[in-house]
């Protein structure tokens, strides 16, 4: 049953012509007719991953999720995300929650898994920002962390193959490179050094993760010269 339910809504049926709110309440009602999914099965992951991929709106497939509790359920790690408020200056969508949901829709189908992890380090590194009135936190080290998660707890969990898994934790650990970096011919190899065959997909989430910011100094980090430079 979690299997057909996520299909429909990876097919669009069950969102099509249907506010949140809507199928929220229609989620809620089958669930008193069945059992509660169990999101531990490989049958569950797999279509969790069906779903995210095949979904043609990714912002309502993750709210209906998050709505249900379901997306807590799957992925633990991002418990408190909606609380989590980020810098005003950077982040004006406000939550880490927020900003994930953003980076997702931004993205590809082929990156999403990607882009839903990229930050998946940031609640287990959440410092409060002293003396922020607005409340914003900072996430010290939280790429290096979500790409350990990935690896050690998160790709099992979804059933994550191989590419996957490496893909995933490659975009986590080096997404803020590009922007915290010197843009020097040796900073750039090396980056794509480490990224190898990932390239493609940090480029996709980087971008993404940037949103109107991004412009000229992080784009060469992804130019293909910069593999040649001497």
């Amino acid at each position: 049953m979690v299997k057909t339910f996520f299909r429909l809504i990876g097919t669009g049926l069950t969102v099509k012509g249907m506010d949140i709110p809507a199928v929220v309440a229609l989620a809620a009602e089958l669930r008193i007719q069945i059992a509660e999914p169990d999101w531990t099965t490989v049958e569950a992951a797999q279509s969790f991953r069906e779903g995210l991929n095949a979904c043609p709106d990714a912002d309502a497939f993750l709210s209906l999720l998050w709505e249900t509790g379901d997306l807590v359920r799957i992925l633990p790690e991002y418990r408190r995300a909606d609380q989590l408020i980020q810098s005003p200056t950077f982040h004006p969508e406000g939550s880490v929650w927020n900003h994930i949901r953003e980076v997702v829709a931004r993205v590809d189908p082929a990156y999403r898994m990607s882009a839903l992890l990229h930050d998946i380090g940031k609640p287990a590194t959440a410092k409060r920002i002293q003396g922020n009135l607005d409340g914003a936190y900072q996430f010290p080290k939280h790429a290096t962390v979500g790409a350990d998660l990935i690896r050690n707890q998160v790709a099992a969990r979804l059933g994550l193959d191989e590419w996957e898994t490496n893909e995933a934790a490659t975009v986590a650990r080096l997404h803020l490179v590009p922007l915290r970096s010197d843009r020097t011919p040796d900073r750039i190899r090396k980056f794509q050094e480490a990224a190898g065959p990932h390239l493609a997909a940090l480029h996709a989430v980087c971008k993404a993760d940037v949103g109107k910011l991004w412009g000229f100094f992080e784009e060469p980090f992804f130019e293909p010269s910069a593999v040649a430079l001497p």
